[in-house]
Order: structure tokens, then C-alpha cells, then sequence
């Protein structure tokens, strides 16, 4: 088994919550090498809101960046990767 350092790849994750994993699926589509480093603690953010997004975030409660652009994008992206992996995203 070849170590870590000797391996060439393109991309390295550091995290494999939301961010991570859809990362990590896109840079597969693409063809690209990754490789992802993650420390599995039961009290993530990404475990503890089970893959909920919200519009509106921050202290003054205003709408995400992107909001209008993005989150028509959400599920189907989730949907996507279920249906390409056989798998519920967050199970």
C-alpha cells in the first residue's frame, strides 16, 4: 500500500461535512484525483442539522449570499448524488 505522501493527487479535503462531500462528488464527475481527511466526531455541524440550509443566517437574521441562485440548486444536487450513489445523502 503506497503512503500518503508518495501519492499524486489533485485535490486535497480537509472535512468531509456538506462542503466536503459535494466537493469531493463534483471533483469525481470531473475526472480529478481527491483525497479526504476527516476526523469522524459525532458533533459536527453537518450531523447535527442533518443537511437542513437555511435562507436567512447571521445575527441581523438577513437572506444567505447567493440565496436565489443556490437553493433552487439544493435538492436536486442531493437527489443527484442518492441516484448516482444508491444512497440517501445524509442517512
Amino acid at each position: 500500500m503506497p503512503l500518503i505522501w508518495d501519492m499524486e493527487i489533485d485535490f486535497l479535503i480537509i472535512g468531509q461535512g456538506i462542503a466536503g462531500t459535494a466537493m469531493g462528488y463534483r471533483l469525481e464527475q470531473a475526472g480529478q484525483s481527491f483525497l479526504i481527511f476527516d476526523l469522524p466526531e459525532s458533533n459536527k455541524s453537518s450531523r447535527v442539522a442533518a443537511g437542513l440550509y437555511n435562507p436567512v443566517t447571521g445575527r441581523k437574521m438577513v437572506k444567505s449570499w447567493m440565496a436565489e441562485y443556490l437553493f433552487p440548486k439544493i435538492e436536486p444536487f442531493y437527489q443527484e448524488m442518492e441516484k448516482n450513489h444508491r444512497k440517501a445523502v445524509f442517512d
